[in-house]
């Protein structure tokens, strides 16, 4: 049970690695691989995983970005939490599931980012923040990599099905 969660983990980190390499070549356009492996790992192993490998991934991101630390830790966990609680009444292993979900939180991830960076420069909120939001290459990207991903982790990690409790 404890090799599982590590290696969920060092997948993370894996793909946070893939993530940055890929931003490096092409900037701005780059597919969201830890958001990805988070809600993956969400999806199989319910809301707590989620949240962990959300919050792991994120927790790298903000460690080795120029931002202020924190946004990414949580709205990744907040991500991988929720989708791990939507993990029982979705199915996870359609094509629809697989390019939605992640498209989705990262519109969600990009729309809190939006907010926190208005409300930090004291500007007003208006219904503009949506569609500067609405990145059209990330977002893009994300949909098309995750089935793709979905089915790299499917082979790469155990696939039984757990859930992480609090007495685990």
């Amino acid at each position: 049970m404890f090799s599982s969660r590590l290696a969920a983990l060092l997948w993370i980190f894996v793909l946070f690695l893939v993530q940055n390499s890929w931003a490096y070549i092409f900037p701005e356009k780059a597919p969201a691989f830890v958001l990805i492996g988070a809600l993956y790992y969400s999806l199989f192993e319910g809301a707590a995983s989620g949240f962990v490998a959300g919050a792991w991934g994120g927790l790298l991101i903000d460690l080795f970005s120029q931002g202020r630390p924190g946004f990414f830790t949580a709205a990744f966990a907040a991500s991988g939490g929720l989708c791990g609680m939507a993990s029982s009444k979705i199915f996870e292993d359609s094509w629809l599931t697989e390019i939605t979900l992640p498209f989705l939180s990262l519109y969600a991830v990009l729309l809190a980012q939006q907010l926190v960076f208005l409300t930090q420069a004291g500007e007003s909120v208006t219904f503009a923040v949506f569609s500067a939001a609405f990145l059209p290459w990330p977002l893009c990207a994300t949909a098309l990599c995750a089935p793709w991903l979905f089915a790299r982790l499917r082979k790469l990690s155990p696939r039984q099905r757990r859930r992480w409790t609090a007495g685990a």
